[in-house]
């Protein structure tokens, strides 16, 4: 793979392709600027960066998993049409405690997460800084993210249960991404 080159070997395996997960959700933190994102540096013009692990961990921490997980993204143009997709909501249903000054919730939130497979082809060409993730793999961007609410079942196959972060009322809504 060349740097900058054609894409087509990634689509060949799956780049592009729209899938779902289902994972425990432990974090979402504010990402850096990106070439993707014209490097601005605002707060609403940086990808959010969703920590998700495998649902069969018994016990998640970010601590822990965080070097087996794999990331999910909310981008400032796809939040342009789900005013929802905010870090800061995100993490509150994560963790009821969690401040906005705090860098990452601690808990963990059953997610079921729509969006088109990327290959982040950055940090293969450019390993520095590394990342605390397993793949390079990602979920980005985000078209959709559900969850299941404690208490209840929620199954991959099913749409019983789930809610979707865009039909939380509005009182719950923060315009912070």
């Amino acid at each position: 793979m060349t740097e900058c080159a054609s894409r087509d070997e990634l689509k060949q395996v799956g780049e592009g392709q729209k899938i779902t997960v289902v994972a425990w959700a432990l974090t979402a933190k504010k990402g850096s600027p990106e070439s993707c994102n014209c490097d601005l540096t605002h707060q609403a013009d940086v990808d959010n960066h969703i920590v998700l692990v495998d649902p069969s961990v018994q016990n998640p921490t970010l601590g822990n998993e965080e070097c087996r997980s794999v990331t999910a993204e909310f981008t400032p143009r796809v939040r342009l049409d789900h005013p929802q997709f905010t870090r800061v909501k995100l993490n509150h249903l994560i963790d009821a405690n969690w401040k906005a000054s705090d860098p990452t919730a601690n808990g963990k939130l059953l997610v079921r997460v729509t969006g088109l497979l990327m290959f982040d082809s950055k940090h293969f060409f450019h390993p520095a800084p590394p990342v605390l993730r397993d793949t390079n793999w990602e979920i980005h961007p985000v078209l959709k993210l559900e969850y299941c609410e404690a208490g209840k079942t929620c199954l991959a196959e099913s749409d019983e249960n789930w809610k979707n972060l865009d039909d939380l009322p509005t009182a719950q809504a923060s315009s912070t991404p």
